[in-house]
């Protein structure tokens, strides 16, 4: 990988040639890094190998009896899914479905998404239907889905279908379904993998672009797949800086919940939330966020709320027993629903987290954000905006390593 020599504590958005690269510094700390000191060489060899994958990414391949370029009805009908599965993953849509109704007034947008999808997009107002569809659940469920995929082509057909990562089998008689039935566009994101990817398109897809890992933020990657039909414009940072900014909308109904937790637990005015929990990458210990925790309330004088899914109750407990709270603060466990949490988040000093699902309800309401992340996924998963920052370890990449003193240091300089 060529993050190997990248040793990178926190990242700064650059615009080029309008693909948000990203920038690597090292924050100096004896106790964490081992002295690689940033140079102009090393900067300039970054930038040089961001901006050639860059350049590179997407790589487009098109049926034969297809072309590039694409003209849809005034007032098209979508079919969208991705083939990943998790709350953040979810979340990451929204920008895609932003930037349809955005291309497409009146278009019609249906998704085919994870059961997490019923609380993620429940608000969202650029989706009309959910088709859920938990990959786990066996073959009568995927019978289930392709019958309400046909009717819903039935009732109102699909102009054009968008995919990502689909070549997974949990999704990929999805791509074949929606070929058979005859939907005229279908287009596929996928990144380089195999020896033999982006050299011949599969056959249930018109268009397929093939992207360099790392190049680019997940949610950006997405709008991608507008490519053939909006010329590049679904993507343009120039033009639309927040286009890539994940929607969770929160209601006054859920600042109500909020606030009312908020009084019933005497919760201070000023607070942080830690999210110790997470599915799909490494998490930092949970007496790390014990410790953490408690220097919080130590040091800023703040109270400190451990939010998670109920599933994570008995880690938050664990964390809170551990946790030695300073005199007259408070370290409190919560299993709130997405909502709630979204609406204390946004009265919360700061959320600091693993690198999973919260920082992108963190991003929705501008809240600001450390997380503790591997190296090789902070492009690929890194929130926009100017208010989060991503921790690493640059001598072994493991979360584990970092130290509460050093999560603190990074506070100190990117909180205060």
């Amino acid at each position: 990988m060529p993050f190997a020599s990248l040793p990178v504590d926190r990242i700064e958005r650059l615009p080029r040639g309008g693909c948000p690269l990203e920038r690597f510094h090292t924050l100096p700390d004896p106790e964490y890094h081992e002295g690689v000191p940033e140079s102009r060489e090393r900067r300039a060899a970054s930038d040089t190998f961001f901006t050639a994958v860059a350049t590179a990414s997407p790589r487009w391949l098109t049926a034969a009896n297809a072309e590039p370029s694409v003209a849809l009805p005034e007032r098209p009908s979508f079919l969208l899914h991705q083939a990943r599965f998790h709350l953040g993953d979810t979340l990451w849509i929204t920008p895609l479905l932003r930037a349809l109704r955005r291309l497409f007034p009146g278009s019609r947008t249906t998704l085919v998404g994870p059961p997490i999808a019923r609380q993620a997009l429940a608000r969202n107002p650029h989706l009309d239907a959910l088709i859920v569809y938990d990959p786990n659940a066996g073959p009568e469920e995927r019978q289930r889905v392709r019958d309400a995929v046909i009717e819903d082509h039935r009732k109102v057909p699909f102009d054009a279908a968008l995919f990502a990562l689909v070549h997974q089998p949990e999704s990929f008689w999805l791509a074949e379904t929606v070929a058979e039935i005859g939907v005229p566009q279908r287009v596929n994101l996928e990144y380089f993998d195999r020896a033999d990817d982006g050299v011949r398109i599969a056959a249930p897809f018109t268009h397929e672009g093939w992207f360099f890992w790392g190049t680019m933020p997940s949610p950006r990657l997405l709008l991608h797949a507008l490519d053939p039909f909006s010329a590049g414009t679904a993507h343009s940072e120039e033009h639309h800086p927040e286009e890539r900014r994940v929607l969770f909308p929160v209601g006054p109904e859920d600042r109500v919940a909020a606030n009312g937790w908020h009084l019933a637990n005497k919760l201070g005015d000023a607070f942080a939330v830690l999210t110790p929990g997470g599915k799909s990458s490494e998490r930092w210990p949970p007496l790390c966020f014990a410790k953490l925790a408690g220097a919080l309330t130590e040091e800023y004088g703040w109270d400190v709320v451990l939010e998670g899914a109920p599933n994570e109750k008995a880690l938050l407990n664990e964390i809170v027993a551990a946790a030695r709270p300073a005199k007259g603060r408070q370290i409190l466990a919560a299993t709130h629903p997405l909502t709630t949490m979204a609406a204390l988040l946004e009265r919360a000093r700061l959320l600091v987290s693993n690198d999973s699902a919260p920082i992108h309800l963190a991003e929705s309401v501008n809240a600001p954000t450390l997380y503790l992340a591997h190296h090789e996924k902070i492009v690929h998963s890194h929130p926009t905006g100017g208010v989060c920052w991503a921790l690493y370890d640059d001598a072994e990449n493991r979360v584990s390593r970092i130290s509460t003193a050093q999560v603190l240091g990074a506070l100190a300089q990117n909180f205060q």
